[in-house]
């Protein structure tokens, strides 16, 4: 549900609607991961808290370009755009909840197995086949896979393990500045004002929540 829905939810929603505008969604996220942590006491929920917050939801809006483009946002998409969301709150909470019991290769090998199951459904083997015609083609695919999926989540449940949910979410929020920097940088895209204050942002975001967090008061 958390692995394989928030990808699942974010491609569907992207093929309806602006790519920006469905991440932006996806990364309300830290939202409802923050909210569910403190109306269930397991975190407090404290005026710095709520400024990175803020902080990070402005500095996405930014950083991916949403402010001054043409919106195009059909209910499929804003829908689908939604349920990756809660996919992906489910990852950081359950995630959190399931590292205090298991190792995190274990609980890392059977997440990534039930969604990996769950692909082959929705794109069978004979059918990825095909795409891997050539060495090179299949060189690519792996590559791509462990990149984009085997080594972010492999680092990221490693930090869950170490942090509260909440701090890790609004934390992940620095992947758009990651998009945004990268694709001035290899795809020559060009950064706008707007963008890199949005950057800025994000990054106060992620300072603020890591000074004012008892972990940076004391030892683990």
């Amino acid at each position: 549900v958390g692995i394989a829905g928030a990808n699942f939810f974010l491609y569907h929603a992207i093929g309806q609607m602006n790519a920006a505008l469905a991440d932006l969604i996806q990364f309300t996220a830290p939202v409802l991961v923050v909210l569910w942590m403190w109306m269930r006491r397991q975190e407090p929920l404290d005026r710095p808290k709520l400024v990175a917050l803020a902080l990070s939801i402005a500095g996405c809006t930014l950083a991916l370009g949403v402010v001054g483009t043409p919106i195009i946002a059909p209910a499929a998409g804003v829908v689908s755009a939604a349920i990756s969301a809660i996919c992906f709150a489910t990852v950081l909470v359950l995630g959190k909840t399931i590292s205090a019991r298991h190792s995190l290769l274990t609980y890392l090998n059977y997440s990534l197995l039930f969604a990996g199951l769950f692909w082959l459904i929705i794109n069978p083997p004979w059918q990825l086949a095909g795409h891997m015609a050539t060495p090179s083609a299949a060189g690519l695919l792996v590559l791509f896979s462990i990149t984009s999926i085997l080594l972010p989540y492999l680092f990221f449940f490693a930090g869950l393990q170490r942090v509260p949910a909440s701090r890790a979410s609004i934390v992940s929020t620095f992947e758009p500045v990651v998009v945004a920097i990268g694709s001035w940088i290899f795809l020559r895209e060009s950064l706008g004002a707007l963008q890199i204050v949005g950057i800025l942002l994000v990054c106060s975001a992620i300072i603020l929540i890591e000074v004012t967090s008892p972990g940076a008061r004391k030892p683990a």
